[in-house]
């Protein structure tokens, strides 16, 4: 065999093989090449690449070519990183520093009278060392009460768990689509601490493994370590706020960070904003019908003047809710001449339909007199909901603007057989292209604008309006 060809010339150092590095130290780390050290005892700088190359005897001809990287690999290299590091630091072994009282480290025989207190102690001395920790292996006896556990770093084994990842096969139904890249974190940290039972049922530490085998978190970023993360009961309120006024969590963050100067004084990151308001979500979700209807019962003790009401399904569900504050019960006995009953508007997570009863001032402003929630749009709901409206109001309106619904019509004529009942014009008006078939009239300029002057004039008297649109009709 030839000699081998030397992979760095002599007095270089250990990355003068890979000029590369000089344009992208940030992808590649000092931890990327490894101190080994060589049988006789001296120590040598060899890339894990060329000795894996080498092992074999073969030559130095067959050993691929190195090629910097592209931009394609940027995932792959993180990933390098992280692997070499463990190896790296696995070597090495590094150990927290606590800064202060020494009885904040752990020690082996270390006895605690609870497990929460033992688990409290190690993740406060994580908290000061700068590492996460998560919960690892648990045993329990014949009574599921735990008489061991264990707690390691959040760096500790590998991606995935040591399994091996299932292949990705798409459907049939559907178009493949590519999974994203996750990197992983995972270094196989040796880092841990377990709590075993004594008999007199308190817990002692049966194990300690302080060193790490990879670099721990700097002093400014403490503050954003999952162990340090959590919201304070006025980030809570304040949150809750942001909920009921349809504000988004990253929006609350941000109004949060606006308020303390920085996002390092709040104390949390968008993850927790947005957990919490899953949870607050996924909490209102078990009870809604039963929180409105006590919060409606509440304002009605403040307020007697406030009116709702309420009916419930077969299945003790809430099918049916109208309510109306005191202001806009003063404001319909001033303008009751003319209400818009409509019922075009949905709600996105009940599937229910919100219906607003709206009418106009002296200054042609809408103005809102009540509202109500149906799940079932039919003659016997509406007939409930105008009932109530009714009830609620003291007195029948004059004139009352529907949409062409036939169900509506019939609820009408049961609760408000004396008023006036007209059709809303917009919806007429969305319907001329529907009713002209589709034809080329409905798309003319000139005669859409002069239908227009004649239907949406407000000063036209009947008699004119009859002519007007005989003549319009006679012309097309």
């Amino acid at each position: 065999m030839g000699e081998r060809p030397s992979t760095r010339g002599a007095g270089s150092t250990s990355c003068d093989h890979r000029p590369w590095l000089s344009n992208s130290e940030h992808m590649y780390p000092p931890l990327l090449v490894v101190p080994r050290t060589c049988a006789d005892g001296e120590p040598t700088d060899v890339h894990p690449e060329t000795e894996n190359n080498n092992a074999g005897g073969e030559t130095g001809t067959n050993n691929p070519p190195l090629r910097a990287p592209a931009d394609d690999d940027h995932s792959q290299s993180a990933e390098m990183t992280l692997e070499t590091e463990a190896a790296a630091c696995g070597t090495i072994g590094l150990a927290p520093t606590v800064p202060g009282d020494a009885t904040l480290l752990p020690a082996v025989g270390q006895e605690f009278n609870t497990l929460v207190e033992g688990i409290q102690f190690y993740i406060n001395y994580a908290r000061i060392s700068g590492f996460d920790v998560r919960h690892s292996s648990v045993k329990l006896d014949r009574d599921g009460v735990s008489y061991l556990r264990y707690l390691v770093c959040c760096r500790q084994g590998v991606r995935g768990g040591g399994h091996i990842p299932r292949r990705y096969e798409p459907s049939s139904t559907r178009d493949p689509r590519e999974r994203r890249r996750r990197i992983s974190n995972r270094v196989k940290c040796r880092a841990r601490i377990g709590f075993r039972k004594r008999s007199n049922r308190k817990f002692f530490v049966s194990i300690f493994e302080e060193k790490h085998t990879h670099q721990l978190c700097s002093e400014s970023s403490k503050v954003f370590l999952r162990i340090n993360r959590r919201l304070d009961v006025a980030q809570q309120a304040f949150l809750a706020n942001c909920v009921k006024s349809n504000i988004g969590a990253s929006t609350g963050l941000r109004f949060c960070k606006e308020a303390r100067g920085s996002y390092a004084n709040i104390g949390a990151t968008d993850v927790e904003f947005h957990n919490f308001k899953r949870d607050l979500q996924k909490y209102v979700e078990a009870g809604d019908g039963e929180m409105i209807i006590a919060t409606f019962k509440a304002k009605q003790e403040v307020c007697s003047d406030f009116f709702f009401d309420h009916h419930l399904d077969e299945e003790d569900r809430l099918a049916r809710l109208f309510w109306a504050d005191p202001k806009g019960r003063r404001t319909f006995r001033c303008y009751d001449d003319n209400v818009s009953f409509d019922a075009t508007y949905g709600t996105n997570r009940y599937s229910m339909v919100f219906v607003p009863f709206t009418g106009v001032d002296n200054h042609k402003r809408c103005i809102t007199f009540g509202a109500g929630l149906l799940t079932k749009e039919d003659a016997d709901s509406y007939t409930w909901l105008l009932d109530k409206f009714k009830s609620s109001m003291g007195k029948n309106p004059l004139c009352v603007a529907t949409d062409q619904d036939l169900v509506m019509r019939i609820a009408m004529d049961r609760v408000f057989p004396e008023t006036r009942h007209r059709y809303c014009m917009w919806h007429i008006m969305t319907k001329v292209n529907e009713k002209l078939g589709g034809s080329a009239l409905g798309k003319d300029e000139t005669f859409r604008k002069k239908l227009n002057d004649i239907v949406w004039n407000e000063r036209i008297h009947p008699d004119v309006f009859d002519v007007e649109c005989h003549q319009l009709m006679t012309e097309y």
